[in-house]
C-alpha cells in the first residue's frame, strides 16, 4: 500500500467513531475541572460570558465535522477537488454535492447582511500597514497559546518539533497573508483568502477526530480539541487583541476607526472558519472582554511543553518568517537572531505571559523598551506622506512579507489535511 493510500486509510478509519460534537454532548461541563474557574471569577467579571466559554470547550464545528466524514468516504482527493470547484465556480456548478458542503459554503458565498466589504478592506489595510511587525505579533499569538496544556498537547503530537516549528509558522504566515490582503476575503471577488480559511477549518476538523482517537486524550480534562472556545479565543485574543497590544508596544498606534475596521475583518474571518456568532469579534472591547474572561478561568501554566515549543519557534520559526532565512540556515543563524527575538517577544508579551511561554529573562529585554522609538519614527513618516497613503503602505508591507516567506525557499502549498496529518505522530501510529 502506498504512503498516500495509508494516509487515506488512516483518515477513513476514524469515520466510524462518533463525531466530536456527539462526544462533546456526553460531557457535563459543570462536572469538569474547568468549572472551578467559574467560582473563582473576580467581582465584576462577566459571568455569562465565562459560562458561555465553558460550554464552548465541548462544542466543535458540526458542519465541518460532518463534511470530513463525507470526504473520507470518497475516492482519494475527490472531496477536495469538489471543494475547490465549488469555491471557484459556485455551488451551482456541483451536481450531487454533499449536504454538509452546501451547509458550510452557503453562508460564506451568500454572506450575511452585516458584512460591509469596504469596512472589511479597510481592516485589511490597517492590519497590513505595519509590515514585518506582523511577524512578531504572530509569534506572540503562537507563544500565548503554548501555555494552554491542551493546545501544547496538539502541537506536540507533531513529530520533529525543531523542523516542524518553522513549517507551522510558515503555514500560519501564508494563511495570514491570504486572509488579510485587501480584497482577498471579499466573497464578491473570489479571493484566495476564503479558500485558505475554509481549508484551515477542515484541517481543524480532521485534527479533532485524530486527537480524539488517541488513548491519552481525556475529554473531561482536555475538552474537545480545537473546540469552539479555543478557536474563538485564537481570533479574538491572538490575532486581534494581542496583535493590537503587541504592535502598540512597538510604538505604532491605531485609530478607533482602524480598530473597528480590523474587528469587522476578524469577524468575517471568524464567520468563515465557523465561529459561533456570539463569540465572533464585534469590537476591541468585546475581544478584550473575552481575553479577560478566558484568562480568568483558563488554566494556563508555565510547563516544559510551552518552553519546548517556544524554543522551536525562536530557533526555526522566527528566523525564517521575520528575516527570510532559508530553512537550511535557520539553525546556524538562530545563534545570532534568538537573543534579539526572544527579548523582543518577551517585551511584547509582558512579564507574566513571557514566563508562561517559557521565555527566560534576558539582559536584552530592558533595552527593548526603546523599541517604540522605531514605531514612532515610522508613524512620523506615515503622517508626512513620504510613504504614500495607507493603501500603498499596506501593499508594500504585504509584498515585503511575501518576499520574506519566498526567501525561505518554501513554496506556497495550500493546506491539505491528509498531508498535514501525515506529519504527526498520531498518524504514524495509525499507519504503522
Amino acid at each position: 500500500m502506498s504512503g498516500r493510500s495509508k494516509q487515506q486509510a488512516a483518515i477513513s478509519a476514524t469515520a466510524m467513531m462518533p463525531t466530536p460534537y456527539e462526544l462533546g454532548r456526553r460531557v457535563d461541563p459543570a462536572q469538569t475541572p474547568f468549572a472551578a474557574g467559574l467560582h473563582e471569577l473576580q467581582q465584576g467579571a462577566d459571568r455569562y460570558l465565562a459560562a458561555r466559554l465553558l460550554l464552548g470547550l465541548w462544542e466543535s464545528d458540526p458542519v465541518a465535522d460532518d463534511l470530513v466524514v463525507e470526504f473520507s468516504q470518497l475516492p482519494d482527493g475527490a472531496g477536495w477537488r469538489m471543494l475547490d470547484r465549488a469555491l471557484e465556480d459556485g455551488l451551482d456548478a456541483l451536481v450531487g454535492a454533499p449536504a454538509p458542503l452546501r451547509a458550510m459554503l452557503e453562508p460564506i458565498l451568500d454572506p450575511p447582511d452585516w458584512l460591509n466589504c469596504e469596512l472589511l478592506d479597510a481592516g485589511c489595510v490597517a492590519y497590513c500597514r505595519v509590515g514585518p511587525a506582523n511577524a512578531f505579533a504572530g509569534a506572540c499569538t503562537l507563544s500565548y497559546g503554548y501555555a494552554i496544556p491542551r493546545t501544547a498537547k496538539i502541537l506536540l503530537a507533531t513529530g520533529r518539533i525543531e523542523e516542524m516549528a518553522g513549517k507551522r509558522l510558515l503555514e500560519t504566515g501564508q494563511w495570514l497573508l491570504a486572509a488579510t490582503a485587501p480584497g482577498n476575503m471579499r466573497p464578491d471577488r473570489g479571493g484566495s483568502g476564503i479558500a485558505a480559511c475554509v481549508r484551515v477549518r477542515l484541517v481543524h476538523a480532521y485534527v479533532r477526530r485524530h486527537m480524539l482517537a488517541q488513548e491519552d486524550w481525556d475529554l473531561q480534562r482536555d475538552a474537545i480539541p480545537l473546540n469552539a472556545t479555543d478557536v474563538a479565543a485564537t481570533l479574538n485574543i491572538g490575532f486581534y487583541a494581542l496583535h493590537i497590544q503587541g504592535v502598540e508596544k512597538l510604538g505604532i498606534r491605531y485609530s478607533p476607526g482602524e480598530m473597528q475596521a480590523m474587528a469587522h475583518m476578524w469577524r468575517w474571518v471568524a464567520h468563515v472558519v465557523g465561529v459561533s456568532p456570539d463569540l465572533q469579534p464585534l469590537s476591541y472591547e468585546h475581544a478584550s472582554s473575552i481575553q479577560d474572561t478566558y484568562e480568568a478561568f483558563e488554566q494556563r501554566t508555565d510547563s516544559d511543553s510551552a518552553k519546548l515549543l517556544t524554543t522551536a519557534l525562536l530557533r526555526q520559526g522566527l528566523p525564517r518568517v521575520a528575516f527570510g532565512i532559508p530553512a537550511s540556515r535557520a539553525n546556524d543563524l538562530a545563534l545570532l537572531t534568538v537573543p534579539f527575538t526572544s527579548a523582543l517577544l518577551a517585551y511584547m508579551l509582558g512579564p507574566d505571559d513571557a514566563r508562561l511561554a517559557g521565555l527566560a529573562r534576558s539582559p536584552l529585554t530592558l533595552p527593548m523598551h526603546a523599541a517604540p522609538l522605531a514605531g514612532r519614527a515610522y508613524s512620523l513618516l506615515r503622517a508626512s506622506g513620504l510613504l504614500g497613503d495607507d493603501a500603498a503602505i499596506a501593499a508594500g508591507g504585504h509584498a515585503l512579507m511575501r518576499r520574506l516567506l519566498a526567501n525561505t525557499g518554501s513554496a506556497h502549498v495550500p493546506l491539505h489535511p491528509e498531508t498535514d496529518i501525515s506529519d504527526s505522530r498520531t498518524n504514524q501510529q495509525h499507519v504503522a
